[in-house]
C-alpha cells in the first residue's frame, strides 16, 4: 500500500497536560521530576495524587481490615471509590503519561489505560533495571536518563503516537482538530492512520474494521 504524506500535527506544549504516574512510596523521584517538567511550560504537570503520603494504601488496608472488610468489599467502599474516581478523572483529561519507576501494579494499569486511549506514554527508570519486562514495549519509549525524556517531550509531546490501532481513532481525530484541521481533513487523517494499521489484516478483518470506522466517523465531530 502506498503511504501518503500525513498532515503535520504538533499541539503546543501550553495546551498539553502531563500526568506523572508512579508509586506513593517513590516521592523522592516523582516530586522533583514533576517540578522539573513544569519548567518546560506545559499547560499542567499533574502529580497531586501523591499528596496523601507513602503509607496511604497501607493505612486504608489496615482500616478496612479493622472494619472486617475483605479486599473486594474495601474496593467498593467510599474511601477507595473516591480515590479511584479522582485518579481516573485526571488520567482521562491528561494528554501524556510519564511513569516513574520503580512502580507497582497501579501505575502500570494507569499507563496502560492512557496508552490504550492512544495517548503518548513513557517509562522513566532511575537506572538500568535489574528486572527486565518485554511488555514495557507498549510504551512509546523508555528512558534511563531524565535528560533524554525531557528532550523527547520537547520534540514530540504534541505529536500523535506512532502506535497505530483502531481504538486510537477518536484520540487521533481530536488531536487533528486541536491542531487546526477542519472536520473533513481530520477524518481523512484518521483514515490514513488506520490504513497503516489495516495492512497486516485479512480481507475479512479489514472489512469489519472498515464498517466500524464508517460508523465511528458518523458519530464523532
Amino acid at each position: 500500500m502506498k503511504r501518503v504524506e500525513l498532515p503535520k500535527i504538533n499541539i503546543p506544549k501550553k495546551d498539553l497536560t502531563i500526568y506523572v504516574l508512579g508509586s506513593l512510596k517513590n516521592r523522592e523521584l516523582i516530586i522533583p521530576l514533576a517540578k522539573e517538567l513544569r519548567k518546560l511550560k506545559f499547560k499542567e504537570v499533574f502529580d497531586s495524587w501523591i499528596s496523601p503520603g507513602p503509607e496511604a494504601d497501607d493505612f486504608w488496608r489496615d482500616w478496612a481490615k479493622e472494619r472486617g472488610l475483605n479486599y473486594k468489599e474495601a474496593l467498593a467502599e467510599y474511601a477507595a471509590t473516591h480515590v479511584f474516581e479522582f485518579d481516573n478523572f485526571h488520567i482521562n483529561r491528561a494528554d501524556i503519561g510519564v511513569m516513574c519507576m520503580p512502580c507497582g501494579k497501579s501505575g502500570h494499569l494507569e499507563l496502560g489505560t492512557m496508552l490504550r486511549a492512544g495517548k503518548r506514554g513513557y517509562i522513566l527508570f532511575d537506572k538500568e533495571p535489574e528486572r527486565w519486562d518485554v511488555m514495557h514495549q507498549f510504551a512509546d519509549k523508555i528512558f534511563t536518563d531524565k535528560k533524554d525524556l525531557i528532550k523527547e517531550l520537547k520534540t514530540n509531546a504534541g505529536k500523535p503516537s506512532e502506535r497505530d490501532d483502531f481504538c486510537h481513532a477518536t484520540t487521533f481525530f481530536n488531536l487533528a482538530r486541536r491542531s487546526g484541521l477542519d472536520e473533513g481533513d481530520s477524518k481523512t487523517y484518521v483514515r490514513e492512520r488506520m490504513q497503516y494499521y489495516w495492512e497486516g489484516l485479512s480481507r475479512k478483518e479489514r472489512g469489519e474494521l472498515e464498517h466500524q470506522y464508517t460508523s465511528l466517523m458518523e458519530l464523532i465531530k
